[in-house]
């Protein structure tokens, strides 16, 4: 089984950024690995506040970071049976 895919179709080309030195990358995923490499770096910051940090006030702040972005990449629970 064959698939042909046109490179040159309109969707194709809406998900393309050309940069000025003749590369195409794809949108979705630079704006992906972006936003992770991101979150990446704010969850090991956050984790090092909290192990450098003595005072709880302060620490609150970071564990309350690190619980949003956890609750913004896992998915919501299915409670309905399909």
């Amino acid at each position: 089984m064959e698939t042909n895919i046109d490179l040159e179709s309109p969707d194709n080309l809406d998900n393309q950024w050309k940069s000025c030195c003749n590369s195409v990358i794809d949108r979705r995923a630079t704006i992906f690995f972006s936003q992770f490499a991101l979150t990446m770096i704010i969850v090991v910051f956050c984790c090092y506040q909290l192990v450098k940090l003595d005072n709880c006030e302060a620490q609150s702040l970071y564990s309350g970071i690190i619980t949003f972005i956890l609750g913004v990449y896992l998915p919501n629970p299915k409670l309905q049976k399909r």
